[in-house]
């Protein structure tokens, strides 16, 4: 069986696609230990030259959000699945159900009060009073399966923020300063039971140094049980993008007392506890390759036997494969495009541009630094074997996630579903292009045999949406139909919908191979965010497509998938579309401002403190002005519709009141005075506004006694939009 090792790097909402890569990855890698599958699989098919062998997964290793998927992949291998198909997986579960909703604290108009989720811009309170005790659950019941009897190690980067030293000589007269951690465990089942547990990994005569220190979870009982939720802590640790998600404290023990400490024995009874917080292990190693490789040679030695000179020298086998999922990588026509963008700036920033693009450009570097220093490694590496054994995965068709900074996939469920299935083609195109096809004289056209075998053969276990998603993404690809394929169409009525939803985004995305290019300069800040790329470009087309317009509408009646019922019910699979989506495919450009107050502000809290609470009143009131008047604008679509509409809306009496105060107000520089009235605004185009102001009283007088004027004034005009300000011309 030739191992398989797979590492998954950080990516924040990239880790809908990363996990629907690790799921194809893992239902093929178990379906190859089925000999009937594996002869179906063949190509050519009259001669089988080149087939699927049986596979194993060995190892896995992650880094940022790809520690979530490590850890997911490790328990799904292990598991027999009660269901196969991808809707139904914990991949599916934990990253389509995880979108702004769930990691954006309460809304701007909750009360002001500074609560524990105001330490970062995001919350993990889903992950965990939802997402963790599903994994727990799991772990605790079903069958484990014969392939993992003998476990399957799992490495974890974390970054420390206080620095500790590192040895850098045998002796340790030599001391670096480092802030990069690495953890590792195991995930075994109970001899007694039909459990999973976590266990600690003892490494041997691996130089743990390569990769930094080794930070071992405490056990309990006198035994290597490593409790789940230290794991999970740990998990959240790792996870936890820069001031995204607050940092996590961490209770560990350093490999290098087990040596410096005699009390430490062992099975680590009596060493030192310590505790530290912890954040994204991607801020130094967001590639973990050099783990990866150590940890599957070293497990490999020790499934061989004990430690001594005949099994500590031993190599795993020669074609082993440490695949790294890397979303970056990309090829056909998509690579061919993306290769024609220019790589330089427009121009050569100064001054404090120059620190915000050397900032921008440096930190993505430096979370890359030790998989340049692998890559020294390899060159160093005479006998080429470690360097065979290194494999990535590749993309061929544009991704949601891979938009504002790789946030944008967390901004609609439809977005992590279409990632999600992207993520199960090129799953199953790595299979078919390395595994099958390696050696073969023309990859490409036994790849798209290959996987059409594949698909085929996978077809009573992908559910009803997928089969359509693959047969569009290969059409795409190959510029043909699967051959011999008949899919039926889902029968439920909210699958037929979803299924929809991802074949418009299929569609939609198809425009990027011709660029999405536009000229930004005009938008605001927040607005460039999204159109720098061609967000905003997506979102709209997406918006044009037949039927959407409908089922977003369905969706917004979906009461399922408010904000405020996520948390009660995460397992509703009713759920079509949440409501951040819909308020995006509204209008873009608008809903973009948006966000970017709500951030601000939840920014602000983060950053405030017991002192400025008079200062945190008055700037809560003004971004909740700022974001109601966003809100309102949000729900406007090519009808006439009152401006202030979506003003804050917790309640019944709310929403009245804002329909019937007055909102709009003008001076009257000439003669002194205010107009308070109420503006109905058509907004049809992106830069103009027809409106209608209605002006029922009307305020004048200097700093004296005040007269208002009883007085109605009804007029229309057309309303100009810039940057900085309204151009009122009726």
């Amino acid at each position: 069986m030739i191992p398989v090792v797979l590492v998954v790097s950080g990516g924040i909402s990239l880790g809908a696609y990363q996990a629907g890569v690790n799921w194809g990855l893992v239902e093929l890698i178990r379906r190859s230990e089925n000999r009937a599958f594996r002869d179906s699989i063949s190509v050519p098919r009259d001669t089988g030259r080149w087939h699927l062998p049986p596979l194993t997964l060995a190892a896995t290793t992650g880094a940022s959000a790809g520690t979530i998927n490590s850890v997911l992949t490790a328990v799904e291998w292990c598991r027999e699945p009660a269901y196969n198909r991808p809707e139904d997986s914990l991949f599916w579960k934990v990253w389509v159900r995880t979108g702004w909703e769930q990691l954006f604290p309460s809304t701007i108009t909750s009360p002001r009060v500074i609560s524990p989720t105001d330490s970062a811009i995001y919350h993990r309170q889903y992950f965990q009073k939802q997402l963790f005790p599903l994994i727990e659950s799991l772990l605790a019941t079903g069958t484990v399966r014969a392939s993992c009897r003998d476990g399957v190690p799992i490495g974890i980067t974390i970054t420390k923020l206080a620095p500790d030293d590192l040895p850098v000589d045998r002796r340790g007269m030599i001391k670096a300063a480092t802030q990069r951690f690495a953890s590792l465990m195991w995930l075994k089942p109970d001899s007694r039971s039909d459990t999973l547990r976590f266990l600690r990994y003892e490494s041997r005569r691996w130089n743990a140094r390569a990769f930094g220190k080794l930070a071992y979870l405490p056990t309990s009982g006198g035994t290597s049980r490593i409790a789940r939720a230290d794991v999970f802590n740990l998990v959240q640790a790792s996870s936890a993008f820069p001031y995204a998600f607050a940092p996590v404290e961490v209770e560990y023990i350093d490999a290098a007392d087990r040596h410096a400490d005699p009390r430490c024995d062992a099975l680590y009874l009596g060493c030192q506890i310590r505790r530290a917080a912890f954040m994204d292990g991607g801020v130094f190693d967001n590639n973990p390759l050099d783990l990866a490789y150590g940890l599957h040679v070293d497990a490999h030695r020790q499934r061989a036997g004990p430690a001594g000179p005949a099994t500590d020298t031993i190599l795993p086998d020669p074609q082993s494969r440490v695949l790294y999922i890397d979303p970056d990588v990309l090829r056909g026509k998509l690579r061919t495009e993306r290769a024609r963008r220019p790589d330089s700036l427009e121009f050569t920033p100064r001054g404090i541009g120059l620190l915000s693009q050397l900032f921008a450009v440096a930190f993505p570097a430096a979370t890359q630094y030790e998989l340049q220093s692998f890559a020294r490694g390899l060159a160093r590496d005479t006998s080429g074997g470690r360097d065979q054994w290194i494999r990535t995965t590749s993309r061929s068709y544009p991704i949601v996630g891979e938009h504002l900074g790789h946030f944008a996939a967390f901004l609609g469920r439809p977005f992590r579903e279409y990632d999600f299935y992207v993520g199960i083609y090129d799953g199953f195109d790595y299979v078919a292009r390395d595994i099958i096809c390696s050696d073969a004289p023309d990859v490409n056209q036994c790849a798209g045999e290959a996987m059409g075998h594949l698909i085929r053969a996978e077809m009573p276990h992908l559910g009803p949406i997928a089969p359509h998603v693959l047969q569009e993404l290969y059409r795409a690809e190959h510029r043909d139909s699967l051959p011999g394929v008949l899919i039926a169409y889902p029968d439920s009525a909210i699958e037929k919908s979803a299924l929809d939803l991802s074949l418009a985004l299929v569609r939609a995305n198809a425009e990027q191979f011709s660029g999405l290019s536009s000229d930004c300069r005009k938008r605001s800040f927040a607005q460039r965010v999204i159109c720098n790329g061609g967000f905003d470009r997506l979102a709209l087309k997406f918006a044009q497509e037949p039927q959407v317009d409908s089922l977003i509408r369905v969706a917004a009646a979906d009461t399922a998938c408010g904000r405020s019922k996520w948390e009660k019910a995460p397992a509703v699979r009713a759920c079509l579309a949440d409501e951040t989506f819909v308020e995006l495919i509204h209008d873009p450009y608008v809903f973009a401002d948006t966000i970017a107050d709500r951030i601000l502000f939840q920014a602000w809290r983060v950053e405030n403190t017991p002192g400025a609470k008079d200062t945190f009143a008055s700037y809560e009131s003004l971004v909740e002005a700022l974001s109601a008047v966003h809100r309102l604008v949000s729900k406007r679509r090519p009808k006439v519709q009152w401006d202030p509409s979506s003003l804050p809306s917790t309640g019944f009496h709310e929403v009245i009141a804002w329909k019937i105060v007055p909102y709009h107000f003008s001076f009257d520089v000439g003669a002194g005075g205010v107009e308070i009235g109420y503006r109905p605004t058509w907004n049809r185009w992106s830069r103009f506004a027809l409106v209608a102001p209605f002006t029922p009283a009307h305020v004048t007088g200097g700093i004296g006694p005040q007269k208002v004027d009883g007085f109605t004034a009804l007029g229309g005009g057309l309303l100009w939009r810039t940057d900085t300000f309204l151009l009122r011309v009726y």
